[in-house]
Parts: structure tokens; sequence; C-alpha cells
């Protein structure tokens, strides 16, 4: 489990409808979350000295609470 906690400004807030923010290119957090599939995917060869490890499962949730945004990615591997 890797987590991150953003605090964000109020015009980002402002921004935010029904848990992700839409633009002209779509929804920022659903774009962020596959990023972030793929990166698990290319974890070997995005650090250096990395084995390649097969993943068995990967969930990314973007979540506002509060005045944070809770950033959580979960990777399983056997």
């Amino acid at each position: 489990l890797a987590r991150c906690e953003m605090l964000l400004p109020a015009a980002v807030w402002e921004a935010l409808r029904d848990g992700d923010i839409q633009t002209k290119k779509g929804p920022v957090f659903q774009t962020a979350i596959i990023a972030g599939t793929m990166a698990v995917k290319k974890t070997s060869d995005l650090i250096p000295l990395c084995h390649p490890l097969p993943v068995d499962g990967c969930k990314v949730s973007i979540t506002p609470a509060d005045e944070l945004l809770v950033i959580e990615c979960w990777v399983r591997v056997t």
C-alpha cells in the first residue's frame, strides 16, 4: 500500500464535482488512476535495479476527504 495526502487550493476544490474534476480532455482523477495502473505494470522499467515482479492485482483510489485529497495504491504480487 502506498498512500499520499495532498492539500489542495480552494480553486481545485471548487472544480471538484461528483468526485472528479472534468476537463475538455476528460476526468482528471480517472486519467490519473489509469496512469497509476500503467506505472505499476512498468515498475521494473521505471525504477533502476528493480526486478520484474508478476503483478496479481492493483487498485488505485483517489478520495476527497475534508481538506485533503487521499490517493492510495494497493498492489499484490506473488
